[in-house]
């Protein structure tokens, strides 16, 4: 992959991944000192603190929120689970499908793309493959930005 490339899967996975430079470094092979270096470039933590005020991050937030209450609620008894509680289980639903109503659905599919590619990353050992895939999916992108498909 090309440095410029890395460079963007560096900011890609550190900023809206939210991935660590230790993470990184373990899923591309880039020396953290390097990793480092290119966080402090590409104001990567200042990008990372924008992105995480964005109404994406939020409602991303917001559901882990509402994944960690409905795991506590299916441990519990039936008569512990009090109307307050459930009706808090119900305001944090109906935040999350406001704000995602609210998101760009161009700014969906590249959060699907780049979980895509994330799962892609775990799974296919074979590095060539990995940066290929890449690749197409930024030409596809960039050709999509361009109005080639609409």
């Amino acid at each position: 992959m090309a440095k410029k490339d890395l460079m963007s899967e560096v900011e890609r996975l550190f900023v809206i991944e939210g991935k660590t430079l230790t993470r990184i470094s373990e899923l591309l092979g880039v020396s953290k000192k390097t990793l480092s270096r290119w966080k402090k470039k590409l104001d990567l933590g200042k990008k990372r603190s924008a992105f995480l005020s964005t109404p994406r991050a939020i409602a991303d937030s917001l559901q882990d929120v509402l994944r960690v209450k409905v795991e506590q609620i299916t441990s519990m008894e039936a008569s512990e689970v009090t109307p307050p509680i459930l009706d808090g289980l119900h305001k944090l639903i109906k935040s999350v499908k406001n704000i995602r109503r609210e998101t760009d659905p161009l700014a969906e599919a590249v959060n699907t793309f780049d979980r895509f590619s994330l799962f892609v990353a775990e799974r296919e050992p074979k590095r060539q493959v990995r940066e290929r895939l890449a690749l197409l999916m930024q030409e596809f992108f960039e050709r999509l930005a361009k109005g080639e498909y609409e």
